[in-house]
Parts: C-alpha cells; structure tokens; sequence
C-alpha cells in the first residue's frame, strides 16, 4: 500500500473502516469457502459444475472457465494442476486471500475504541 493509500484510511471513521471491512469479507469469504468444498471431490474427480454460459453460447472459454477447479487445486497445493485449469487461478487465489485479510484487518481496526484527541 503506498503512502497516499495509508494517508487515505487513517482518515476514515472506525465505522467505516468496518464497513470497507465487512464488504471485503462479504466478496472473499463466499470465494474461499465454495472452492474449498469443491477441492476434496476435485482430486477424486467426483464434482459436476454447472455449464458455463459463455462457453454454451459463444462454443469458446471465457476468462473465468476453470477457476473454481483452479482454486481448488490451490486448496490442496497443487499449483500446476491450478494453472493447467486456469492460468489466473494461482493469483487469483493470492488476491483473495489478500482481500480476506485486509478485511479482517479493517474490522479489527474499526473496532478499537475510538480515541479523542486532545483539543
């Protein structure tokens, strides 16, 4: 984060540092959990998805076509298998859990009692 970025939210109120931090976790948690489901039966090769409507319409892949696959794959360490699924999938992964952290990190910060300054 550059220094204008950390300038940026140490101005917000801790209510909103919970808010930005509830919405980050609202976008990865959901992300994280789904692929994390789907990586046991990937191994074993037992999961079906549903079709992708891109590739049903257009008879091609769009970008996202094997990222959940891909992230499961990354559940189990896997790398390559993750790349041969998606090459976007490793760091998408990264960026996901960069998000859940930050996140995390935004509602403890806003949870801290609010301090005054002296005037």
């Amino acid at each position: 984060m550059g220094q204008k970025d950390a300038r940026i939210v140490s101005r917000l109120h801790p209510k909103e540092k919970v808010v930005l931090g509830a919405a980050a976790l609202s976008l990865s948690l959901p992300v994280l959990l789904v692929s994390l489901a789907v990586s046991e039966g990937l191994i074993h090769g037992r999961t079906r998805f549903l079709p992708c409507v891109h590739k049903t319409i257009f008879h091609h892949e769009c970008m996202t076509c094997g990222m959940t696959r891909s992230f499961g794959a990354m559940w189990k360490g896997n790398v390559r298998l993750a790349g041969a699924y998606n090459l976007g999938g490793p760091p998408g992964f990264a960026a996901v859990w960069i998000l859940f952290f930050m996140g995390v990190a935004l509602i403890v910060e806003g949870k801290r009692p609010f301090r005054r300054r002296n005037l």
